[in-house]
């Protein structure tokens, strides 16, 4: 576990299958929730900061803790940082603490983690904290993120303090290099599957002929397969918020992840899925054309220093349309937290003080979802790309789509990342695989009603 300036709670171990089992977070809890601390008391709050989220993150929000006690002199901020290197260690830490007696106040969860939590009523529905408000609103945040960090029963589980397209990142030495146009030169229209499969053929090259390429034209296509299968105009769940049928047998589905799996495997032009070549080819190492995986989190957390010249273009567009998926990273309260107010106050600060939001882009290159700061990005992130209107443009892409938002995400995943992970092996036909991981989910479906 990696710390901030100050470590927050030991949680205990062994408690990690609590959500996996099914068992109920919301009774662990037991639901305290108290009024403010006397003025001559120092309330502690426990943030749970998370580790995939970057240094450039962790440092921002070291800072705003600095100055947030500044304001708030009977306010302490205990900073815990943990999830690597595996990423769902990140929720598994949190099930441990809740089961161990030692909740954090805060979190800082992405909408696709967040689920698992929000429907078992982990996180304080911040509605009431909201409306006492008089010169603040939901209205100042993107409507997309707001929507997403809305549950089923009409709950706000989070505030947005980001909204997360992914959009396709290129090395524009590499193209120029290899005589290519670019996705900014084709265009949204133009830069199409067979657009990308054309430069990434191009720029894949074994450059002292021992047989091993040197360069590829794309990497970490593990992340992009529901990318694919989204612009080949499948749908994975009957519906985006709290599904209740899996609907991968479908001839857009399988033709999504076949496309990714020959990108792989028949036309060769991905790092392969392998931890040794991965760890020494990808995108901000210069030694990758192309990446369609990331969003604007990597700017600030790996393109800030690179030594070559790179850009950023729309999604490649599929069969059926462009876009992606898209999320959104919130701050979350607990509903256990003794201190809600004055951990209301602290989640405002990072999420609706312009300043402090500022601070936050300028560290991270992330897209804020308050509203009033987005125009500023281009000054604010002087490193950014050159086309950064492009991610503006997926974040509003009407082509593009919420990710969708499971409960016992962690039990979903069990089932199908292991299937999912056959076919971009190459060991299994696409075909095959949707038929057995739509049984299995919609038997674990059946048995959540």
């Amino acid at each position: 576990m990696f710390t901030g300036r100050k470590a927050g709670h030991k949680a205990r171990t062994g408690a990690a299958q609590v959500l996996v089992g099914g068992l109920g977070i919301a009774a662990l809890l037991g639901f305290v929730v108290a009024g403010p601390a006397a003025a001559a008391t120092k309330v502690t709050i426990v943030h749970y900061g998370y580790y995939w989220h970057g240094e450039a993150w962790r440092n921002f929000v070291d800072w705003a803790a600095r100055e947030f006690e500044k304001s708030h002199p009977n306010i302490d901020i205990q900073i815990t940082v943990a999830g690597g290197p595996n990423q769902g260690a990140y929720d598994q830490k949190l099930v441990s603490m809740i089961a161990g007696g030692t909740p954090p106040d805060v979190a800082e969860m992405n909408a696709n983690q967040a689920h698992s939590f929000v429907s078992q009523d982990v996180f304080l529905d911040l509605r009431p904290l909201m409306a006492k408000e008089k010169s603040l609103s939901w209205d100042v945040f993107s409507p997309a993120a707001v929507q997403m960090a809305t549950w089923t029963d009409g709950r706000i589980w989070g505030v947005p303090i980001d909204v997360f397209p992914t959009f396709t990142f290129f090395n524009q030495d590499l193209f120029e290099e290899t005589g290519l146009q670019t996705p900014v030169d084709l265009g949204p229209k133009g830069w199409t599957w067979d657009a990308l499969l054309k430069a990434a053929t191009r720029l894949t090259v074994d450059t002292n002929g021992d047989g091993i390429m040197d360069r590829y034209g794309l990497d970490r296509l593990w992340a992009w397969w529901g990318a694919a299968v989204h612009q080949a105009g499948g749908e994975l769940y009957n519906r985006t918020i709290n599904p209740t049928r899996a609907t991968y047998n479908t001839p857009a589905v399988i033709q999504g992840l076949k496309f990714v799996q020959d990108l792989y495997w028949k036309y060769k032009v991905a790092v392969p899925n392998t931890t040794g070549t991965s760890s020494t080819h990808t995108f901000w190492f210069g030694n990758v054309g192309i990446s369609t995986v990331d969003g604007p989190g990597r700017i600030g957390a790996s393109l800030r220093d690179v030594k070559f010249t790179w850009d950023v273009g729309p999604q490649p567009r599929g069969p059926a349309r462009g876009g992606s998926r898209f999320t959104m990273d919130a701050i979350e309260v607990l509903a256990s937290t003794k201190h809600p107010a004055e951990v209301w106050e602290w989640v405002k600060f990072l999420t609706t003080n312009e300043t402090v939001v500022r601070r936050f882009v300028a560290d991270t290159g992330r897209l804020p979802a308050l509203k009033s700061v987005q125009g500023e990005y281009t000054r604010l992130v002087p490193y950014g790309p050159r086309h950064a209107a492009y991610m503006a443009y997926e974040a509003a892409n009407p082509e593009s789509a919420p990710v969708y938002l499971i409960p016992r995400a962690m039990e979903v995943d069990a089932i199908k990342n292991p299937l999912i992970q056959q076919v971009l092996d190459g060991t299994r036909d696409p075909a095959a695989v949707v038929v057995e991981i739509d049984e299995k989910l919609n038997r674990l479906f059946a048995s959540q009603k």
